[in-house]
């Protein structure tokens, strides 16, 4: 399955204290549809539904939210930049608010947009979890592929060897799948990775369907 291109941004050094990060550790929508990710290792992704998921670094402390960014001076130019939000979390933790963005968000790379937003938790899909598996032929090659999800947490196996695994988060029929870590056969262990992409999906019974650039795999519920 084709992964979307996904741009990575150096990391932030984060700053203060981070003790608020599991206030906002999660997935959140906002009003145009593009679906945010704080993660619990700082990093954060945003779906805009472009075909692209952008990833960056994220941090909290003292009711602030900094995201970190890239300016385009032009000409090749670009330099580092942050937009630090005030946030507020509703008493139900579903609604997190950011605001009196602390410059032009619209001007960074990925775009924040305006100077402040309502965000809306997501609930993963429950009826994910499980592993599901697939046998698959395509241009003379055939492969068996496993796929894991467990409560966010998520992993892939291909001809019983382990390939990729990271964490998901699902909203409006698409997996948004994180890459942290995939397997070196050659060193029998998991190295670091980072990428993100998403992908259509569809469960009927024990039947998942996924959607990508390369068409439909269907996988069987174990």
């Amino acid at each position: 399955m084709k992964k979307a291109f996904v741009f990575v941004i150096l990391a932030l050094v984060l700053f203060g204290s981070c003790s608020n990060k599991q206030n906002i550790e999660g997935t959140w929508v906002d009003s145009k549809g593009r679906i945010w990710a704080f993660y619990s290792d700082g990093k954060m992704t945003i779906d805009d539904n472009d075909g692209w998921v952008k990833e960056t670094t994220y941090s909290v402390a003292e009711k602030k939210l900094q995201l970190l960014g890239e300016y385009n001076h032009g000409r090749g130019q670009f330099e580092e930049m942050s937009v630090i939000y005030d946030i507020s979390l509703s008493g139900d933790g579903k609604t997190l608010i950011l605001s009196n963005a602390s410059r032009n968000a619209g001007d960074l790379w990925p775009s924040y947009g305006e100077s402040g937003h309502s965000l809306t938790k997501i609930e993963l899909d429950k009826k994910l979890n499980g592993t599901w598996v697939g046998d698959f032929k395509e241009d003379g090659e055939e492969w068996k592929e496993e796929l894991k999800y467990n409560n966010g947490n998520y992993e892939s196996i291909v001809d019983g060897v382990p390939s990729i695994k990271g964490t998901y988060t699902t909203n409006g029929g698409k997996i948004t799948t994180r890459v942290t870590h995939y397997y070196s056969e050659d060193d029998s262990e998991w190295l670091e990775d980072d990428g993100a992409f998403t992908e259509g999906y569809q469960i009927e019974g024990k039947t998942l369907t996924l959607k990508g650039e390369e068409g439909e795999y269907k996988f069987t519920k174990k």
